[in-house]
Parts: C-alpha cells; sequence; structure tokens
C-alpha cells in the first residue's frame, strides 16, 4: 500500500498495487489514538482519494484492515 504524499495539505492518495478481497476498512485516528474518521473501501479498486482538509495539522495514525491483515501507516497533516 501506497500513502501519499506524506505530509499533506489535505488530499491524500491511497493506492494497492493488486486488487484485495472484499472490502478494506479505514479508521484514521489522532495522536490521542482517538478514531477522527472511518470508512470502507471497495478493495478492487487500486486507488481512493481521501480529502482531509477538515482535519486540523496534526500527527495522525491510518490503519487499513482487511481479510488479508492489517497495516498502520503515520501521517503528518500540515
Amino acid at each position: 500500500v501506497s500513502v501519499f504524499p506524506n505530509p499533506t495539505s489535505g488530499k491524500l492518495q491511497l493506492q494497492w498495487a493488486a486488487a484485495l478481497e472484499g472490502e478494506v476498512v479505514l479508521r484514521i485516528m489522532d495522536a490521542r489514538s482517538v478514531q477522527v474518521q472511518h470508512q470502507k473501501l471497495p478493495g478492487q479498486q487500486l486507488q481512493h482519494q481521501l480529502d482531509l482538509a477538515r482535519l486540523p495539522a496534526g500527527l495522525y495514525l491510518i490503519e487499513l484492515t482487511n481479510q488479508g491483515g492489517k497495516a498502520v501507516y503515520r501521517l503528518l497533516k500540515e
């Protein structure tokens, strides 16, 4: 999975190299581990754009979970 640009000022791209089975659950948590965004993404779609403009500047964790496992990424929002 690629997460870019990082740092970001608002628009964030998620991209996977191959289609994933089922849905991908996206959770974004702030530095205190409070969930600020949650949504389900289709795993067959290789690229997703997120609008994070409403989030204040700071450090966030992006958690992506599907049948194959879980990945966590750190993100800096400017």
